[in-house]
């Protein structure tokens, strides 16, 4: 039977099924306490009990999904499908039903299963989904992490930054899910930006972002202009990053970058990350 659970229900089945990788779903979260949190303060453009969907049988949650949906682009991230018998039929509910009831226009899903979650990976593949990339997700624990003192100064971000380093953001990450208005706009406490800054323009940055409450940080954004690399800047970068996140309290950062990337993993594992989940990105045209 179709319901809508609560949002505790829908934080401990995520957990639940996020524990093993075989229904892992990425960018989700593992513990309820930071799914809940998610559902309650990140489903902005569509609240969470407008975006979610279960299936009940003999009184217990079977099958879970959701949409987290971005209306600037029309995007949304799923947040499933879970489904317990790892069924194509059961998928194919969730999605049918979330779709035909969604409050807003959708042009674009996206979802990001596990490289072991091989049920839904068929599904996705089977239902016309475009595979667009494999990410692996890193992490860094504070008692891993290697510090180092660097000569370079970091400069954290000031307004003065702002139209700079927006078009930093916009050339070295084109297609990200913040455009750079959205990143420097969306800046709080719990946010931190470092700068390297060659004459008077910053030339390089990470973004970073640190949630105490759940001993959690990530690297958002990490890049250098291209023209100012091999000069040892995305390493000061990530040192600055960490330094600042583990000072918040935090006990482990994250962060994702493209299998292929090769030279940006031999050094996030020389500061101490090692590689925790594979995901595959999947994406699909609504209508298609």
């Amino acid at each position: 039977m179709i319901g809508m659970p609560t949002v505790l229900e829908v934080a401990q089945f995520i957990e639940e099924m996020n524990s093993s990788r075989r229904t892992h779903i990425g960018f989700c979260g593992d513990r309820h306490e930071e799914i809940m949190d998610a559902l309650l303060q990140d489903f902005t453009d569509v609240i969470w009990s407008d975006a979610f969907v279960g299936v009940k049988e003999h009184g217990e949650w079977v099958a879970m999904c959701g949409i987290d949906f971005d209306e600037t682009r029309g995007l949304g991230e799923i947040w499933g499908p879970f489904a317990k018998d790892e069924s194509f039929h059961s998928y194919d509910k969730l999605i049918s039903v979330l779709l035909h009831n969604f409050p807003k226009k959708l042009h674009r899903v996206m979802v990001f299963p596990d490289i072991q979650n091989e049920s839904v990976n068929s599904w996705a593949e089977q239902r016309g989904y475009t595979k667009l990339s494999e990410e692996l997700i890193w992490t860094c624990t504070s008692e891993g992490y290697q510090s180092h003192q660097h000569e370079l100064m970091l400069t954290e971000y000031k307004d003065v930054y702002y139209n700079a380093l927006v078009s930093l953001h916009d050339k070295l990450f084109e297609n990200a899910y913040l455009s750079g208005d959205e990143m420097v706009n969306g800046f709080n406490e719990k946010h931190n930006i470092f700068l390297v800054v060659e004459h008077g323009q910053p030339v390089g940055y990470v973004y970073v972002e640190a949630s105490p409450e759940h001993g959690e940080a990530s690297i958002e954004f990490i890049g250098v202009e291209s023209n100012h690399r091999h000069k040892g800047y995305g390493r000061v970068l990530l040192h600055g990053a960490l330094d600042w996140a583990f000072q918040q309290g935090v006990s482990e950062v994250t962060l994702c970058v493209s299998m292929h990337n090769e030279g940006a993993m031999s050094l996030y594992e020389k500061v101490g990350f090692r590689r925790s989940s594979h995901l595959i990105a999947w994406s699909k045209t609504i209508g298609t």
